[in-house]
């Protein structure tokens, strides 16, 4: 356990001295000052009070790095502060009671755990949903059927707050509302009428756009007749206004169970699609509601996601419902991080970490400053097969000798069954005659008895033997069996009965009673030789068995150690391969973005990063859902999952650490951020009152002299604050214009000239690239975006992609390394500011006098330690870019959207012409004004978020000056708030003198937590590792500007825009 640091004294002479934070407020060597007589010897009872009004164990404990410390310190003061406004309570109709009431309120709503959201996206079978439900680690929390239903709606996992038995699982289930729905029915219906006479064969296929659309209707209305709907009987309206629908459509459905299981069937009924689900009711009689939903919201009890962390499976981008499309957009540009997955089988071949989804949304990623928090997870580690591993494998992989060692266990397997074969046998032979041979000794012994007087005896025995030993003659039977076929087999086995029953055929036997005594002595010696040899035998086998016994066990050890050598060999080939393909795709859009920039001087060897440590910092995990569910008891119907020696060899585990990671370093910030606050809090509420109770006695002269010192050194303070506020966001509006907007000319001049490409490529014949008809038209009549058989089309992000490869690179530089070190800059001189100001405090004998300055002092150190810390601004300006580069498509989809409208009625004799003519028109006409309004509307944003950043941060020092000139203010003028009511002084003077000992129980008796990932230092406030660690270029290996075409404006920061006092030179 870490103990709290001892008060010091302070040393040097007064010019020189600097207030010590945990010092004590006067040093008994210092003689009082001349305008006031000293204060006799503090009591005991005094001095303790000054020592926990330091709150030395708050101080610590906002230094914590244990999550789990922060989490018990944050309920602690949580827990003050409650204490402390219920004692307030009694004085609330006090003006400024009333505002520290609200202050404390305020307060508390901070500490509410902020979501991390983590977006889980992949194609489809990539096994996201086994995924998710194993790091919960519920077994059909989230379906996993593959059904249509599963890949099309988007979910929501979070933590469930309710403590009910009968919702501990719970969900929300939100539709569209009828405005959605009735846009979709139109492109549906405009799907399935708009064909060439051959509509009516495409309904019933699936595969086709056609068939799509029709299957999507009739899933929500079933009982619509096929022949009406060709032929136009209903309109979307009529479709909107279906009761049943209309009942549904912008409502919120909400299910909760006791039960995963039953939770499960409660969301099939909404989510499930019938063409994968058996007995079911006639298809007329259901309606089904999956394509009615926007969003279904769960949850759930998991300590996965109990810190905060809020899993989002995402069905992607492109959903032909606008409504989702746009739910899931919005997801994307709010979330922490990013989960792709693929199966471990094809995320290499497939090159997933390289492409990702595609690149504009690669570009997206890029302009969002969000690739650092990419996650890799290669799914179904479980589907392997040994032997093709076996041939992949170099000769001196461990497998390989685990496999020789298997071989050799095999070899000796089945030299110990030889050795054990004929023992078994003989010890079977030897039951059945030592069997025939007690028949013997019963009949003999019966004969003698019924003799009596008589001197013959008549024994009644087995058959002699004719032709074989029983033995003999039974394995002759099976092996005619075997061989013969089926109907012979029958007879065979009935001849065989029959012989059976001659060779054993009792026969009666007459002998002397002399014979027969004699008899009867062969036979039991007969007996006890037998029994003797057997026994033998069994004593032999025992052993063996054991051996073989031990053998099987170590080759179905060493089996599953085999396959377990085999996947974690493809793992660890897959892991380097997808870290590589991943920077390599950051490249190509570096590579892209330079030839789009200066193609003359495009040089490939350059490297505007360090490619190695991308590659490196991308986590990658290569998990198997099943055989986690398997192995911690789930998934009873399902056979082991060879190789899965234990729960880490699944990584779901380590998948699982790596997420609460993600949450709790964010989670971590919330509750320092709430610590720091409570201290100046709880300091300046200390200063109130307990200076209510002994103020510093001075005269009024020197008062007013130390008053008025006080005021001018604040606003001095503010002043100098102000200056720096001011040249800081001077120079970020120089490098958001010299890096961005001086660009936007040279941007839409080459977007605009590409802008007549893309759409003539739109125009070629299909075996050249170009668009068919149907999708052509279908993706008009969607307003540019497409999602069909033939895969996703987005016409708008083709026409604006040009203009966003110009920019992305550099925006990226501007907004996660050039502005954010220029805001460090600034928390930094704000910081010195605070410093120098105590430094004058310090040199004020009256000031220092004070029993409470070392009270103030430690605030004073608070507020700076707070200026310092830039986390909110950096999510301000981060949420700000996100939403500024996001504008410029919306231009894109304005510009368009007339053209779209009238391709999209076109019909009859050469309309495929005239649409192809009507766009190619309409995009000669707007190409230019449409880029203009798009960098117009981005760079309007731009300077918005400016200004919401500058107002931030003015609040944020603000509030901490303004906090300074009270705390030093009471030092020499105190005011009692609670004069009248010296109760609620009393209660809360305990309540703040007994405040530190809450925390010293929190530092000294709260248990480390567990061995999470801690990515607080590694992390920033978005949950992503920090761009200058992610981002930052090598050292080029020849001179920056040798050749580079003005490169050398992303590797550094106009000269112009950063003043060398105030801001290193940001790099990359």
């Amino acid at each position: 356990m870490t103990k709290p640091r001892q008060p010091s004294s302070p040393h040097g002479n007064a010019a020189g001295r600097l207030p010590l934070p945990l010092q004590k407020a006067l040093p008994t060597s210092r003689p009082p000052p001349s305008t006031q007589p000293r204060t006799p010897q503090k009591t005991a009872a005094v001095a303790l009070g000054d020592d926990l009004m330091k709150l030395d164990f708050l101080q610590l404990l906002k230094k914590e790095s244990s999550s789990d410390k922060l989490e018990a310190g944050t309920d602690a003061g949580l827990q003050i502060l409650e204490d402390i406004k219920a004692a307030l309570g009694d004085a609330k109709e006090i003006a400024e009671v009333a505002k520290w009431i609200q202050k404390i309120g305020d307060l508390q709503a901070k500490a509410c755990t902020r979501r991390t959201v983590v977006g889980v996206v992949g194609s489809t079978g990539a096994g996201k949903s086994s995924v998710i439900n194993a790091v919960l680690e519920q077994e059909c929390l989230v379906p996993t059927s593959g059904m249509r239903a599963c890949t099309a709606v988007i979910t929501e996992i979070q933590y469930n707050e309710s403590s009910a038995e009968n919702e501990k699982y719970r969900a929300e289930i939100h539709f569209i509302g009828a405005k959605d729905w009735k846009k979709e029915l139109r492109v549906l219906l405009d799907d399935v009428a708009s064909g060439d006479g051959h509509v009516g064969a495409d309904l019933l296929n699936g595969d086709t756009d056609v068939g799509v659309a029709y299957s999507k209707i009739r899933a929500v209305y079933p009982n619509l007749a096929r022949d009406d709907l060709l032929k136009g009987k209903f309109t979307a309206q009529n479709l909107v206004d279906d009761p049943a629908v209309k009942n549904i459509l912008g409502r919120v459905r909400l299910i909760s169970a006791s039960s995963p299981q039953d939770f499960s069937a409660q969301m099939q009924k909404f989510i499930d699609s019938k063409e994968k689900t058996r007995g079911r009711k006639k298809e007329s009689e259901i309606m089904e509601n999956w394509p009615l939903i926007k969003v279904v919201k769960v949850f759930v009890r998991s300590p996965v996601l109990e810190s905060g962390l809020v899993l989002v499976d995402l069905p992607g981008v492109h959903d032909s419902n606008a409504a989702r499309s746009a739910v899931a957009s919005k997801y994307i540009e709010n979330c922490s991080g990013l989960w792709v997955i693929a199966p471990i089988t094809r995320a290499v071949d497939d090159k997933s970490a390289q492409n990702l989804l595609g690149g504009s949304f690669r570009r997206q990623l890029q302009f969002d400053g969000m690739y650092s928090s990419v996650t890799v997870i290669c799914s179904k580690t479980d589907d392997l097969s040994v032997t093709e591993a076996m041939k992949a494998l170099p000769e001196d992989a461990e497998a390989r000798e685990l496999y020789q060692r298997q071989e050799l266990v095999e070899a000796e397997l089945v030299r110990s069954q030889a050795e054990l074969l004929p023992m078994t046998e003989r010890i079977e032979e030897l039951g059945r005659v030592m069997e025939n041979n007690e028949k013997e000794i019963d009949s003999v012994d019966l004969a003698i008895r019924l003799a009596g007087d008589s001197e013959e005896v008549e024994i009644a025995s087995p058959g002699s033997r004719k032709r074989k030993p029983r033995a003999a003659a039974v394995e002759s039977r099976k092996r005619m069996q075997k061989n013969l076929s089926s109907d012979s087999e029958d007879a065979g086995s009935e001849s065989d009965d029959d012989e059976l029953a001659e060779d054993y055929e009792p026969k009666r036997e007459v002998l002397t009673l002399a014979a027969a005594v004699q008899r009867m002595a062969e036979l039991k010696a007969q007996r006890v030789a037998w029994r003797v040899e057997k026994e033998a035998l069994a004593r032999n086998c025992k052993p063996l068995r054991r051996k073989i016994k031990d053998i099987k066990f170590e080759i179905k050890d060493l089996k599953s150690r085999v396959a377990n050598a085999c996947i974690k060999s493809r793992n660890g080939y897959s892991r380097p391969a997808i870290q590589q393909q991943f920077a390599d795709g950051i490249r190509e859009l570096d590579q892209d973005a330079a030839v789009q920039r200066d193609e003359d001087n495009f040089d490939p060897a350059y490297e505007e990063r360090d490619y190695q440590k991308v590659a490196a910092q991308l986590p990658v995990f290569c998990v198997s859902s099943r055989a986690f569910q398997k192995l911690s008891g789930r998934l009873d119907k399902d056979k082991p999952y060879e190789g899965f020696r234990s729960l880490e060899d699944t990584e779901i585990p380590g998948l699982q650490r790596h997420a609460m990671g993600i949450s709790r370093s964010m989670r971590a910030v919330t509750c320092r951020k709430f610590l720091n606050d409570l201290s100046h809090t709880l300091a300046s509420l200390m200063v109130q009152v307990v200076m209510a109770d002994k103020p510093l006695k001075l005269a009024d002269e020197i008062k007013e002299q130390e008053l008025k010192f006080i005021n001018g050194a604040v606003a001095k303070l503010q002043k100098d604050c102000d200056r720096l506020t001011s040249h800081g966001f001077l120079d970020c509006e120089k490098i958001i214009k010299e890096w961005i907007i001086d660009r936007f000319n040279t941007a839409r001049r080459i977007a605009a000239n590409e802008v007549l490409n893309a759409v003539s490529s739109w125009a070629r014949p299909k075996d050249e690239g170009g668009l068919p008809f149907l999708t052509y038209r279908a993706t008009c009549v969607r307003e540019g975006v497409f999602k069909g058989c033939a895969g996703p089309r987005d016409f708008n992000e083709e026409i604006v992609d040009p203009l966003k490869k110009q920019l992305a690179r550099a925006w990226e530089t501007v907004f996660t390394q050039s502005i954010p070190r220029r805001l460090d800059a600034m928390a930094g001189d704000y910081a010195k500011l605070l410093n120098d100001f105590q430094l004058q405090m310090a040199n004020r004998p009256v000031l220092v006098e004070s029993r409470y300055y070392g009270l103030v002092s430690q605030q004073a150190k608070n507020l700076e330690e707070a200026l310092r810390d830039t986390k909110e601004a950096k999510s301000l300006l981060n949420l700000g870019q996100k939403e500024a580069n996001r504008l410029f498509k919306p231009a894109i989809e304005n510009a368009m959207s007339n053209v779209y409208l009238r391709c999209g009625q076109e019909s009859g004799n050469g309309c495929f012409k005239r649409i192809k003519y009507y766009m190619s028109t309409h995009a000669e006409t707007v190409r230019e004004a449409m880029f203009k309004t798009a960098t117009g509307d981005t760079q309007k944003r731009l300077d918005e978020m400016l200004v919401e950043l500058r107002s931030s941060v003015e609040v944020h020092v603000a509030r901490a000056v303004n906090l300074l000139n009270e705390d030093y203010k009471s030092l020499v003028a105190g005011k009692d708030i609670f004069e009248a009511f010296t109760a609620a002084r009393e209660k809360v003077r305990d309540l703040l003198f007994g405040a530190d000992k809450r925390f010293k129980r929190v530092v000294e008796t709260h248990g480390e937590e567990s061995n999470v990932v801690d990515q607080a230092t590694a992390m920033n406030v978005d949950g992503v590792r920090p761009a200058e660690e992610f981002a930052a270029p090598t050292t080029p290996t020849r001179p920056v500007n040798a050749g580079m075409g003005g490169r050398e404006q992303l590797l550094t920061p106009p000269a112009s825009a950063i003043k060398k006092s105030e801001t290193p030179s940001p790099s990359g």
